[in-house]
């Protein structure tokens, strides 16, 4: 029996839609699918701002660095950039240390004039030795002062299983962890001054004629990439530590020890685009009905103004804003002496059970206690206002 020509499209068009409906409900991965198909060592997916963990997997477990380690001779010659004490024009010459150093490098000559970019070029395009000790160098007069440098910076980062015993990671004993490591990405992501240097894919150190190619593929193909180094450590395998942004949501992945560069690119793009497709930046918008003047008792001004504290945005699953619940808690009245950015109430907001982020409402303004003058001048006030 032959179906007519309306019910043979009604079949197929049934057929596309359960088979539009069955794709489209099908489960989507998570990074733990995707980390059981990594042969990695040690794995760490965390948000850049938030810090919030969207999975680890042996991540502090220490592990040579390798050309990881130029990642903190990036990061301090960003600070010293943005705070003016380094330009990218100042002028280094090579010395004997920096010309000794094996490895990848630039060939630079004993006593050779090289700009402060092209250093910086040459550590963060590609993995140069010579050029990362010169840096070093200008950065704290030796490459000893600087690892001391580098170890006390470490430790502000709260990378508490990093050891640099020298600046470019020769050593095997420069060790770190995948967590440590995205401590020290994330830092740097920060940075911006060092963006465009770490997404670039062929550049050439213009006093040297010397070519530089990006050992990151993912700088060529990743939407919203921001940095940050990949490498090959002896006796551990491929690393990676990657950063992207994409719209308010800023990632970082760090990948040790694959066993294929291959499947090092891949997985840590899947890795990330399972984490900005699932997830989005939470940043509630405080209503002016919780900004309102609050009464200050026996204050010199009657109210005080307030404000909202500074908070970093968290990070939650995808379509889940509509359950966020909010909890106000905020003093209907303060004693004087206020000072600003006192604490004067605060906002929690729950998805569930579970308290995803604390924002603070406090003082925009000092209000001293009522002195005499003060009191005298309410006084006539409220006199003159009774008449």
């Amino acid at each position: 029996m032959k179906l007519s020509a309306f019910a043979a499209a009604a079949v197929s068009a049934m057929v596309f839609f359960t088979s539009f409906t069955g794709a489209s409900a099908e489960k989507s991965r998570t990074p733990e699918d995707i980390s059981a198909e990594i042969s990695a060592r040690s794995i760490y997916v965390c948000d850049v701002g938030s810090g919030k963990v969207f999975y680890e997997q042996n991540a502090d477990e220490k592990l040579p660095m390798g050309h990881m380690a130029k990642l903190m001779t990036a990061l301090i010659a960003a600070e010293e950039l943005d705070s003016g004490k380094l330009s990218l024009t100042d002028v280094v010459t090579v010395s004997p240390t920096a010309n000794a150093k094996q490895g990848t490098q630039i060939w630079l000559d004993i006593d050779e004039k090289i700009t402060v970019e092209e250093l910086i070029k040459s550590i963060t395009i590609g993995n140069a030795n010579d050029a990362c000790t010169a840096l070093a160098e200008k950065l704290s007069g030796s490459e000893e002062a600087f690892v001391k440098r580098m170890n006390k910076r470490a430790k502000q980062l709260k990378m508490t299983k990093t050891v640099f015993l020298d600046c470019c990671g020769t050593n095997e004993n420069t060790v770190s962890t995948a967590h440590d490591i995205a401590k020290l990405s994330c830092t740097i992501a920060k940075h911006t001054s060092l963006t465009d240097y770490f997404i670039t894919w062929i550049d050439n150190v213009g006093c040297k004629d010397t070519e530089l190619v990006n050992n990151n593929r993912l700088v060529r193909t990743y939407k919203g990439v921001t940095g940050m180094k990949s490498c090959s450590v002896k006796d551990l395998g491929e690393c990676l530590s990657f950063t992207a942004k994409r719209g308010e949501m800023s990632l970082c992945a760090v990948v040790l020890g694959a066993s294929d560069r291959d499947e090092l690119f891949s997985h840590a793009r899947e890795l990330l685009d399972t984490c900005f497709d699932n997830y989005r930046v939470f940043s509630p918008e405080i209503a002016d009905e919780y900004l309102q003047d609050i009464e200050v008792e026996h204050g010199e001004k009657m109210k005080i103004r307030v404000k909202v504290k500074d908070f970093t945005p968290t990070i939650v699953k995808a379509g889940t804003f509509s359950e966020i619940v909010r909890s106000p808690k905020i003093k209907e009245n303060v004693k004087a002496p206020v000072k600003k950015d006192d604490v004067l109430g605060k906002i929690d907001y729950f998805f569930a059970d579970e308290k995803l982020l604390i924002v603070e409402i406090c003082a925009a303004e000092d209000v001293g206690v009522m002195d005499m003058r003060c009191a005298l001048k309410k006084n006539l006030f409220n006199l003159l206002n009774m008449s």
